[in-house]
Formats: structure tokens, C-alpha cells, sequence
């Protein structure tokens, strides 16, 4: 897969049962932040629409899914998650290819590659494990951005009455990590002290 210039990027929000620890992989992809010949405001281009942007946000997985075959109208809205976050699913990305994440985009709005938790998405989310992966041109504040917990997820039975700070309580591990800089396409080393990466991973 190819993703380039996205402003919500790609997420996984897997449904599984109380007891089966489930699988969500993303791997052998392009994802690349800002691009050249991709201008949110190009000359002449008759648009102009200046966005945050995100590669992926955290994978999530949640308890008593929907039935395999509905028999009515689904909650709006549709994009949304109705049920409690679940422990039992581990997300993996691995051997990816990461390019052209700074910290703030062109037009000065935030960027990052991996940002965790969403506000319609559940307080908790799901261990993410990277291996493999080539960052080139990434930010250090470009490489990973959290959300702050919404007020709305106050639950005086679940939180008492503070926000849930589920998406400030994520597990990552980042193995095996390939470095390049401004001019490494694709390669990169696997040792960051090889190459001249400034302030980047």
C-alpha cells in the first residue's frame, strides 16, 4: 500500500470476543508525510484546503463486536466506535517504508507519523509493535503525537469523574529500526550513528 499526503491516514479498529487475542498488521508499505508534487495550496490549482496530517493512527480492537450480519440500522454515526475498548489485540507494523515527517507541515499546521488515539475511538488502545521499519526525513516531534484524553469519556461507574487516559497508556516497541537522511531514498542504515540525521530518527 501506498498512502501519500494524508490528512487522517490509516487505522484498524478490529472487533474481537472476551477470550481470542487477535492480529492487526500493517506491513510493506509507503507512507510517506509531505511531498513535493503534492501541494495542499498549489499555484493556480483553484483549492486550497491547509490540513494536519497523520500516516497512521493507533489500531484499536473492541469487545462485543457487531453481528457478522446486521439486523438493523447501525449507530451513527458510522465512522464512530460504540463499544469499550479490549485488551485482546496486538497491532504489528512492520518493514514499512516512513518519508518526510516534520514536526509542522509547509503551512505551518502539526504532522506527525503515528498518532495515538482518537477521539471517537476506545480509551484503550491495543500494544503496537514496530519492527523493521525505514524512517527517513522523519521529525523527532513528526514521529509520534498523543491526544489528550476527551472530557467526554468521563464515566463516573468506569473513571469516577476525570477523563479516561487510555491513550496516554499505550505500549509500543520499536526493534530493528532502519535510519536514513534527507537524500536516502529507501535503504537507510541500520546503525543511526552511520549517517548524518541532524535532529531526525
Amino acid at each position: 500500500m501506498t498512502m501519500i499526503d494524508n490528512a487522517a491516514g490509516v487505522s484498524v479498529c478490529l472487533g474481537v470476543d472476551s477470550f481470542n487475542e487477535k492480529q492487526m498488521t500493517l506491513e510493506k508499505s509507503f507512507i510517506v508525510g509531505e511531498w513535493p508534487a503534492s501541494q495542499d495550496c498549489p499555484p493556480g490549482g483553484g483549492f486550497c484546503k491547509k490540513e494536519s496530517k497523520t500516516g497512521i493512527y493507533s489500531f484499536s480492537a473492541v469487545g462485543a463486536p457487531s453481528e457478522v450480519h446486521p439486523t438493523k440500522p447501525p449507530a451513527k454515526p458510522y465512522y464512530g466506535t460504540m463499544n469499550d475498548g479490549s485488551w485482546n489485540g496486538n497491532a504489528y507494523i512492520r518493514e514499512n517504508i516512513i518519508k518526510n515527517y516534520p514536526s509542522i507541515t509547509s503551512y505551518g499546521n502539526n504532522m506527525a507519523f503515528f498518532k495515538m488515539g482518537k477521539k471517537l475511538s476506545p480509551d484503550v488502545v491495543s500494544p503496537h509493535y514496530f519492527w523493521g521499519n525505514t524512517l527517513t526525513n522523519v521529525e523527532a516531534g513528526g514521529l509520534v503525537s498523543f491526544m489528550d484524553p476527551s472530557p467526554g469519556w468521563a464515566n463516573p461507574t468506569d473513571c469516577v469523574d476525570f477523563p479516561c487516559s487510555g491513550p496516554n497508556n499505550i505500549l509500543t516497541s520499536w526493534e530493528e529500526t532502519r535510519y536514513g537522511g534527507d537524500d536516502d531514498d529507501d535503504g537507510g542504515s541500520a546503525n543511526p550513528n552511520e549517517v548524518n540525521y541532524g535532529g531526525r530518527f
